[in-house]
C-alpha cells in the first residue's frame, strides 16, 4: 500500500450517475533480497444507478477502464523493469451522504478484474487478478 490520488467529473441524471476518473498510486515493497517500487496511472468510467434515501444515496454500477503500471525491481539476480498497460472491469458500489446543498462525501467500493499479459517463450500468456478498491470521494455540485 503507498499513496493514491484522483480526479474525476460525474454527471448525475435522474436515471444514473455517469463517471470519468483519473489515479495516481504508488506502492512500495522491501525485504532482504528484494525491493519493488510500483507507480500506476489509472483512468476509468463509472455508470451506477443510485437509490434517493435522503441525505443518502446507495447506489450499484459497474466501471471499466485501463492502468497503465510501472515497476522497477532491485535484487541481486536480474529482474528488469516492467511497464503493462492493463484492462480492467468491475461491479462498484456508492455510498454518498449529501453533507450540504452542494457537497457530497461518498465511498466507493468495488473489485476490478484485470487482465495482464506476458510473452514468455514465444508464447503469449494471459493472466487475471481481482483487485480490491476502495476510495474516500468528495464531490462538489457545479449547478
Amino acid at each position: 500500500l503507498g499513496p493514491a490520488a484522483g480526479l474525476g467529473l460525474r454527471i448525475d441524471t435522474s436515471a444514473a450517475t455517469f463517471g470519468l476518473g483519473l489515479g495516481y498510486a504508488q506502492h512500495g515493497a522491501d525485504n532482504t533480497t528484494l525491493s519493488i517500487d510500483q507507480r500506476s496511472f489509472d483512468a476509468v468510467l463509472v455508470a451506477a444507478r443510485h437509490l434517493d434515501l435522503g441525505a443518502f444515496a446507495p447506489g450499484l454500477g459497474v466501471r471499466g477502464g485501463a492502468e497503465l503500471i510501472w515497476q522497477r525491481f532491485e535484487t541481486t539476480g536480474e529482474a528488469p523493469d516492467r511497464l503493462a498497460v492493463t484492462p480492467l472491469v468491475g461491479p462498484v458500489l456508492h455510498l454518498d451522504w449529501a453533507i450540504s446543498a452542494r457537497w457530497l462525501l461518498g465511498l466507493e467500493a468495488g473489485a476490478d478484474i484485470q487482465l495482464y499479459f506476458e510473452q514468455e517463450l514465444d508464447e503469449p500468456l494471459v493472466h487475471t487478478a481481482a483487485v480490491p478498491h476502495l476510495s474516500l470521494v468528495l464531490s462538489r455540485y457545479v449547478f
